[in-house]
């Protein structure tokens, strides 16, 4: 069964940067309205670029890895490949 795909519009450039701009502007109204002090809102985003910071190098650090692992993946499909082609039986015509 083939996976369910949904696709998007596209987006011009001014409705990708009020997208961002209307979530914050919401998120920032919901808490000052539940009693959030500024200090407190300003903890909050920090804590934000944290995960966001550490996401964003984990991502990277993988794609290092895959960029260095290059080399080895290709050698052990070829020996994959080597080994399927020794093993299998010729086709009958």
């Amino acid at each position: 069964m083939q996976p369910h795909i949904t696709t998007l519009p596209l987006q011009s450039a001014e409705d990708r940067t009020r997208g961002p701009r209307i979530i914050a502007n919401s998120l920032f109204r919901e808490l000052v309205s539940h009693g959030y002090s500024t200090s407190q809102i300003i903890e909050l985003t920090s804590e934000l670029l944290t995960l966001l910071t550490a996401s964003m190098r984990s991502e990277e650090r993988e794609r290092r890895a895959v960029r260095t692992s290059g080399g080895a993946m290709a050698d052990v499909r070829d020996a994959a490949d080597a080994h399927i082609t020794a093993t299998t039986p010729p086709l009958s015509s």
